[in-house]
């Protein structure tokens, strides 16, 4: 697993905008200011989004919330256990194409490949999307 790069915080976000430049671009053109509440509330109608913030304790914070709290929550989040991971392959990427592609761009050799690794990463790409759908700054 030496040949794996871990892309986090801005080297992630250049990857995406690299990778996905006209949704970038379309979500960049629709970013607003947004409260907590706003934030809370559009993070409450995503899918991915939703399952890996803690919206309690978001909920608590003074501070206004920012992408990079938020990117850091999709970061941290695992699917675990195999039969959790196969269910959510089966239902979000059957193929497995769009998965393996993600872990073949970060790096990943087929060795070192497993269905909860494949979910995780499908699951963090798909929850990044949301928030830049949300379009928090």
């Amino acid at each position: 697993m030496d040949n794996v790069i871990k892309l986090e915080g801005q080297a992630l976000t250049d990857y995406i905008k690299e990778r996905f430049p006209d949704h970038v671009e379309e979500t960049e053109k629709d970013s607003v200011d947004m409260d907590n509440k706003e934030i809370l509330e559009a993070i409450a109608e995503t899918t991915f989004l939703n399952d890996c913030v803690d919206s309690t304790w978001l909920e608590s914070q003074d501070d206004q919330i920012d992408y990079a709290t938020l990117e850091q929550y999709v970061h941290e989040y695992e699917v675990i256990y195999y039969h959790v991971a196969m269910e959510f392959l089966s239902e979000h990427d059957p193929s497995m194409y769009q998965s393996m592609e993600i872990a073949q761009d970060l790096g990943y050799e087929p060795k070192d490949i497993n269905s909860e690794l494949l979910a995780t990463l499908l699951f963090q790409h798909l929850a990044m999307q949301e928030l830049y759908e949300i379009g928090v700054e």
